[in-house]
């Protein structure tokens, strides 16, 4: 993929693989989405996917000094993540399924590539997609620093036809893959989260958002 290509990447997912919640740093998606952008949602299977690392390093803006151990490094950990799944029309809490995004990944560091396979559990949310699907342009993403802003403009381009949605708090922190027990007062969750994403998304992507709190009885 060169920088040309790069550039009119889509990334398509289904959106119920959009709306599973996510614990991936920000490295971590910056590669999911990578290699997410090469596929071809008309396939019938899965490729062998490949990362340049050059290319790879100058989009994304990674210093030098982010050697090759760190590049291993991070795929370890993007190797052992879990993606939890709700199949469509399930309830909540009622089935699941968990998988990984990457199955393998072959580091050849002399010639600069990496090369990735993608779990086969995931064939249904990234192939032979004929709606129920989002897409967007990689260059739009690839460079979002905070890691919520990436979850949260891919839920708000699954519902850009509606100019807005409304979410439960508990319900946000779930896509945003944040436990209970995080930014209980909901100060420090605008401070942390809202205002710095939206001030991302805002700057670096192709839609401009805002939000507003929504308050029922005492909540």
């Amino acid at each position: 993929m060169d920088s040309e290509t790069t550039g009119k990447a889509l990334v398509v997912k289904s959106n119920n693989l959009i709306e599973a919640p996510t614990n991936l740093s920000t490295f971590e998606q910056r590669i999911v989405l990578y290699v997410c952008s090469q596929i071809n949602r008309s396939d019938s299977d899965f490729k062998e996917y490949f990362i340049e690392i050059p290319l790879f390093r100058k989009m994304i803006g990674l210093s030098q000094g982010y050697n090759n151990h760190d590049i291993r490094d991070r795929l370890t950990d993007l190797l052992k993540k879990v993606v939890e799944l709700r199949p469509h029309g399930s309830k909540p809490n009622d089935r699941y399924i968990l998988t990984h995004w990457l199955s393998s990944a072959e580091v050849d560091f002399d010639r600069s590539l990496i090369k990735v396979r993608i779990d086969p559990a995931l064939r249904p949310y990234l192939l032979q997609l004929q709606g129920n699907f989002t897409s967007y342009q990689l260059k739009y993403c690839i460079q979002f620093h905070h890691k919520s802003t990436f979850k949260i403009y891919e839920v708000l381009k699954q519902h850009i036809r509606f100019k807005g949605r409304a979410f439960k708090l508990d319900e946000l922190k779930y896509y945003l893959g944040i436990s209970d027990h995080q930014y209980m007062v909901y100060k420090n969750f605008k401070n942390r989260i809202l205002l710095p994403v939206t001030d991302e998304i805002n700057s670096k992507s192709d839609i401009a958002i805002e939000f507003e709190q929504l308050t029922y009885g005492r909540k």
